[in-house]
């Protein structure tokens, strides 16, 4: 209770505390160094984007590991 009473008026504390989001996936292309900083394997990589109906990395613009762990993701156009 008392970390959430610091982390509702205080939007430095709650980075600090849960951190930022962070782009796992760019233009179809996985951030390797963004995974090995959040801990993040390939495997979990690619079942988040399952989940989210994404059979592979180049099919998403976007990935982004939120704040509460969740991966979300925006779809490429087609070309």
């Amino acid at each position: 209770r008392l970390m959430a009473l610091h982390c509702t008026p205080s939007r430095s504390f709650r980075h600090l505390v849960r951190g930022n989001p962070r782009p796992l996936v760019r233009a179809g292309h996985i951030i390797e160094r963004a995974l090995e900083l959040e801990g993040v394997t390939h495997a979990e990589l690619l079942a988040g984007l399952r989940k989210l109906g994404y059979e592979r990395p180049e099919d998403v613009k976007l990935a982004m590991l939120e704040e509460t762990g969740h991966i979300s993701a925006v779809a490429r156009e087609a070309e």
